[in-house]
């Protein structure tokens, strides 16, 4: 009977453990179990091949306050020449959801200068088909992580918003 029930302690031991650590990945680690070095190999990658996504994880807009954490659902991707740029309604409450979707079949990317620190920029044209939706985006790939800076303009003009993300490839 003992047994038995150090087996079963042991059994639920496991099992609570096994919860705890399926639903919190370990620092450093994306929910797949990637370190930062394998992350920003694959972010690299996808970038180079043009095939991403940046998931938006905190805003900060260009009239100040506090950064304005992202909903689910905001992003910026490419897959070939399409470029996507895809907003949730719950961080820019005042702009239209036309100005904020923004889709183009002829999206450009070019890699920039490397910086100093070894950190990766990239400059993407996203043209949408209404006057004024042209956006260009600089995305600056922070050295040895998936981590990424955005800053989003209208074209040749004024600063829109920036924001902090991860670069995944797209599909995953």
């Amino acid at each position: 009977m003992k047994t038995i029930l150090r087996i079963l302690s042991i059994l639920l031991l496991i099992a609570g453990l096994s919860g705890c650590s399926a639903q919190k990945p370990a620092f450093g680690m994306d929910h797949r179990g990637a370190g930062p070095e394998a992350l920003y190999g694959q972010a690299l990658k996808a970038l180079d091949e043009r095939r991403f996504v940046v998931e938006a994880a905190e805003f900060y807009l260009p009239k100040g306050g506090s950064p304005v954490k992202s909903p689910s659902g905001s992003y910026i991707s490419m897959q070939g020449n399409k470029g996507i740029i895809c907003l949730s309604r719950n961080v820019f409450l005042r702009e239209t959801w036309k100005r904020l979707n923004i889709e183009d079949d002829t999206a450009e990317m070019t890699e920039m200068e490397r910086k100093k620190n070894g950190d990766r920029q990239f400059f993407i044209k996203i043209v949408g088909p209404q006057k004024g939706e042209e956006r260009e985006i600089i995305l600056t790939l922070y050295k040895n992580t998936n981590k990424c800076f955005v800053r989003v303009n209208y074209y040749r003009s004024s600063h829109l918003f920036d924001f902090i993300g991860y670069v995944y490839p797209a599909g995953e």
